[in-house]
């Protein structure tokens, strides 16, 4: 998986319109009056807010923070389940005034993070992503928890603020490394539906008639198969009275595996190969006799009906 690349002394940075420009609305007076005032204070709602957005923010930025999305650009329910179970709260707020000269507020806070992960999972998944996460401590609360100081300055036309911060870099990498945990396992379940079909190639020269007639073309609706972990085994019969199972394996690719056999001097093999278009996938390949002669090419089309929320929360209960 792509480490989480995080610069050492990153400044994250949001700006968001404050309570001034709700007043600017109001009357011309009452925006001088705004524009004179020095930044919000550290634990006004709105300074808390961005900075919580912060960090979620640039999760979603990061290579496996990002919420996967399906074929019609809708958040998948992996990634649905966790931000919605994620949750971040300033506590501990101490606020050491305004510089004169820089008109910037300086703040400091404790920041905790819940997060719908076991956090010795999640700690043991910290070195594997690259997260540095110094400084972050268990809450007593099932959360984590450490310091973090932040700065609150007004805009030169005093109706925005912005909130920065160095300190941030230890909560996106855990929020992002949890993220991964738990949508990467669940990405692909679900119920599986499609079509496998198959056709003689150009030429069947020294294949025997009888394994020629068996092996008459065909198409197969693929009804509803749940997927377990990577894999998804269809098995069907033959119209020969024999069987085929084809392993479907998903990775970066996907790869399919197919033996079968109608009677011992009928068996045969195949490695099919494709990829995905958003919840659908495609493969196809050949399936040749054990000494390598092709019998027909073949071709399956799967669609993925996902998990819901529910299903999500069912399944990584189930393996906890």
């Amino acid at each position: 998986m792509t480490p989480i690349q995080i610069p050492a002394g990153l400044r994250t940075r949001s700006y968001t319109r404050g309570s001034c420009t709700a007043l600017a609305v109001v009357a011309l007076t009452a925006l001088a009056g705004c524009q004179s005032k020095q930044p919000p204070s550290c634990e006004s709602p709105e300074v808390q807010n961005t900075l919580k957005s912060l960090v979620l923010n640039h999760a979603h930025e990061s290579a496996i923070g990002r919420p996967e999305k399906d074929g019609s650009g809708k958040i998948k329910a992996g990634s649905a389940y966790f931000y919605n179970n994620t949750s971040l709260a300033v506590a501990s707020v101490f606020d050491s005034g305004v510089n004169k000269d820089t008109k910037v507020r300086s703040c400091s806070a404790t920041l905790h993070l819940k997060v719908p992960v076991n956090l010795d999972v999640l700690g043991m998944a910290v070195g594997m992503f690259g997260v540095k996460a110094d400084g972050v401590q268990r809450d007593g609360d099932g959360g984590l928890k450490a310091k973090v100081d932040y700065e609150v300055q007004l805009s030169d036309k005093g109706d925005e603020f912005q909130v920065q911060s160095t300190a941030l870099d230890p909560f996106i990498g855990l929020v992002s490394a949890g993220h991964a945990l738990v949508a990467g396992p669940v990405q692909w379940l679900g119920r599986w539906s499609g079509n496998y079909r198959c056709e003689r190639p150009g030429r069947v020269g020294g294949l025997a008639p009888e394994v020629v007639a068996a092996h008459a073309p065909f198409q197969l609706a693929i009804d509803e198969q749940l997927m377990e972990g990577r894999e998804l085994l269809v098995e069907r019969a033959t119209d020969a009275g024999g069987f085929e199972k084809l392993r479907v394996s998903l990775g970066r690719d996907v790869s399919v595996k197919v033996e079968g056999a109608n009677t011992p001097q009928d068996r045969w093999m195949g490695n099919f190969f494709g990829g995905f278009k958003g919840d659908k996938l495609d493969v196809k390949g050949a399936i040749m006799t054990l000494d390598g002669r092709e019998i027909a090419q073949c071709a399956m089309s799967l669609a993925l009906q996902p998990l819901d929320e529910q299903g999500v929360a069912k399944v990584l209960a189930a393996s906890r």
